[in-house]
């Protein structure tokens, strides 16, 4: 028993503290928290969020499998890229960590962005017949 103990907690230290990659971090367990430094080596290029989209983003992690009851672990939110790999991580200002991040595709970025610029929807602009 003891052995399984000592087999599980080192097979599960790379998931919580190494990362080889940006797609590596953005695929481990959201509850697992990642340091950023392990993180920014890996990104090549990121955006810092606006209020409005952080919100966006973290209701939008909240809907995605498997689903949140609690709202995700973060103060703030960056999109980041290693130039293949597209993904937001949520970061805690005060421990410099993200323990909530997923990849986006290519239209999430869009709403991601959309919402950034303050653009709305009427239904008469809505593809189809609207509501």
């Amino acid at each position: 028993m003891r052995s399984m103990l000592a087999l599980a907690l080192f097979l599960s230290f790379p998931i919580a503290g190494l990362a080889a990659s940006l797609d590596d971090v953005l695929g481990q367990d959201a509850g697992d928290c990642v340091a950023m430094a392990r993180v920014r080596p890996h990104v090549t290029h990121s955006e810092t969020l606006s209020s409005t989209q952080f919100e966006f983003v973290r209701a939008f992690y909240m809907a995605i499998p498997p689903l949140s009851h609690e709202l995700p672990i973060g103060d703030h939110a960056e999109i980041v890229t290693d130039g293949d790999v597209v993904g937001v991580v949520l970061i805690d200002s005060d421990s410099d960590q993200t323990c909530a991040r997923f990849q986006i595709t290519p239209w999430l970025l869009k709403a991601i962005k959309d919402v950034g610029r303050g653009r709305t929807v009427k239904a008469s602009e809505a593809a189809g017949d609207g509501l």
